[in-house]
């Protein structure tokens, strides 16, 4: 039976040199700083509406629902560690890795080649770096002003083929050198807009995911007693919006073009305008009706 997978960004932060921490400031004063930065950047994942999976000693695995907001983390880590006053003890810095793929997640973890990648391009980093592969690169278009660095190809563990590798700057540096190898881009930002009784939401990069259901816990929530408690969500991926469901009883979607959908453990990308009903037809007068439409601003 295959195992269900689901596609997310995926961060890995790892403490640089927090070994030698240990060997010169002692037990007590290293596991101390050690324990405020990965709870400083379990805050930012948090900040940010990522998942963090989990933590190993000196190091955190997060999931964010796009690239976009992956990179908005990973730059805040890479801030809020820069801005700690610098006092007795020495300044820690982390290094990120960063790639996008499919995961599979079973009992609140995550696996597949999706993670190794991650972890590999983290390995990659140097302290203060992060580090993406293209499958992150070519999903920051809707990201407004992003700088990256072309670092070339690079051989990856576990891999036949090399990757490419590029770097996130995010901070004031001097590119003069490789004038070439940057990119800035400035582009649409991607919009939706829900609607659905005395509720309205409208999701975009910055604001990427929602979750949809009868259960108190999700963004949107439901009435109808046909939906399920975690029915469905929806997330933006390079500037779409995907709908999955997740449900007993199937979300039907309408297209104000007349395409007609029925989703059943499925996901469908949203363009244009339309109705999502949860659980029941679109034609049943009991019906708990979401309308959407899909926007873009220059």
């Amino acid at each position: 039976m295959t195992q269900p997978t689901d596609s997310r960004a995926i961060l890995f932060a790892d403490i640089s040199g927090s070994t030698r921490l240990f060997e010169t400031q002692g037990d007590e004063l290293a596991l101390k700083q050690v324990a405020q930065c990965m709870s400083l950047l379990a805050e930012i994942t948090d900040k940010h509406r990522g998942a963090v999976i989990k933590t190993t000693g000196d190091g955190v695995l997060s999931t964010f629902a796009s690239a976009e907001v992956a990179v908005q983390a990973a730059v805040a880590m890479q801030e809020a560690l820069t801005a700690q006053p610098k006092g007795v003890l020495p300044q820690l810095a982390i290094k990120i890795g960063l790639h996008f793929g499919a995961v599979i997640p079973e009992s609140r973890d995550i696996y597949g080649d999706a993670v190794n990648v991650a972890a590999r391009f983290m390995d990659l980093a140097k302290p203060g770096q992060i580090i993406a592969t293209k499958d992150i690169a070519e999903r920051l278009i809707l990201s407004g002003f992003i700088s990256l660095r072309h670092l070339g190809q690079t051989p990856v563990k576990g891999k036949q083929a090399e990757m490419d590798m590029y770097e996130v700057i995010w901070q004031e540096v001097d590119l003069t050198e490789m004038p070439k190898a940057t990119i800035s881009v400035a582009v649409p930002q991607a919009r939706l807009r829900l609607h659905v009784g005395n509720t309205a939401l409208e999701l975009s990069p910055e604001q990427p995911e929602a979750t949809i259901g009868r259960g108190l816990a999700n963004t949107l929530v439901l009435r109808d007693q046909l939906a399920s408690r975690q029915h469905a969500r929806i997330a933006c991926d390079r500037g779409k919006f995907i709908l999955f469901d997740q449900s007993t009883n199937g979300t039907y979607v309408s297209m104000d073009n007349g395409d007609e959908f029925l989703l059943k453990r499925d996901q469908l990308q949203l363009q244009g305008s339309g109705t999502i009903v949860f659980g029941r037809s679109g034609r049943d007068p009991l019906a708990e009706v979401m309308q959407f439409t899909v926007l873009s601003e220059l």
